[in-house]
């Protein structure tokens, strides 16, 4: 069998069937329509046929990764988008791909950038190359100080149940930094380990580097424009 079976091939990736089932079910075809004789086996189909077939397709295939953008909770769909520059790898798992985006990380983005935009680039995975940025490594030994407090409105939660230990922390000390004043305990908390797959614990350190810097200090200008 010289032939070349695109049709068969794309109808095999649609349906999701295997090499064998699909050679198996095609060569009876020929046989019903009296391609294939008994005394002739040139046209048989074997399954290698089936799956050189299926992977020359796939070099003829055009990716594109399609987001699906999902309001939680009661998963509304919103919309969908795709990515101008991105890839896509195919997994054949018979069953539709899902890549949840966390809302959570993609809140620390902006943050990233505007830290690297003012302060450098990273150093590491866990360090930074510039003045602001190395301050952050050694912040919790520094106490505080009468720092200048910011306006500022924070949402009222009855309950803090929901919220992980750092997001609690960039509660409190925002909420500190409103009203000019931060309690013994909150200084001594440990605003989380720094990493650069964490940037919320970044703006922590952030924060409470600033609650340890006097007004006329130089680098509160720096600071006041993160915050």
């Amino acid at each position: 069998m010289r032939l070349e079976l695109p049709a068969l091939a794309l109808a095999c990736d649609r349906t999701g069937i295997s090499d064998r089932t699909a050679a198996t079910i095609a060569s009876a075809i020929l046989q019903d329509v009296g391609t294939i004789k008994t005394d002739d086996k040139e046209h048989v189909i074997d399954r290698m046929k089936i799956r050189r077939e299926r992977h020359k397709k796939c070099k003829d295939k055009i990716t594109e990764e399609h987001i699906t953008l999902i309001r939680e909770p009661g998963s509304w769909f919103m919309g969908h988008c795709t990515s101008v520059n991105g890839t896509a790898i195919k997994e054949q798992l018979n069953k539709p791909l899902q890549w949840v985006i966390c809302q959570l990380h993609a809140n620390e983005l902006p943050l990233r950038h505007l830290f690297q935009h003012l302060d450098g680039k990273t150093s590491g995975p866990r360090g930074f190359s510039g003045t602001l940025g190395k301050q952050l490594e050694n912040y919790h030994k520094l106490p505080v100080k009468k720092f200048k407090p910011i306006k500022g409105n924070m949402p009222f939660l009855e309950t803090a149940i929901d919220l992980s230990t750092d997001q609690k922390y960039l509660f409190n000390i925002c909420v500190s930094i409103i009203n000019g004043e931060c309690s013994i305990d909150l200084a001594r908390t440990n605003p989380g380990k720094q990493a650069h797959s964490r940037w919320l614990t970044t703006a922590n350190r952030i924060l409470r580097l600033y609650i340890s810097t006097e007004t006329s200090e130089e680098n509160l200008i720096t600071l006041t424009e993160f915050i």
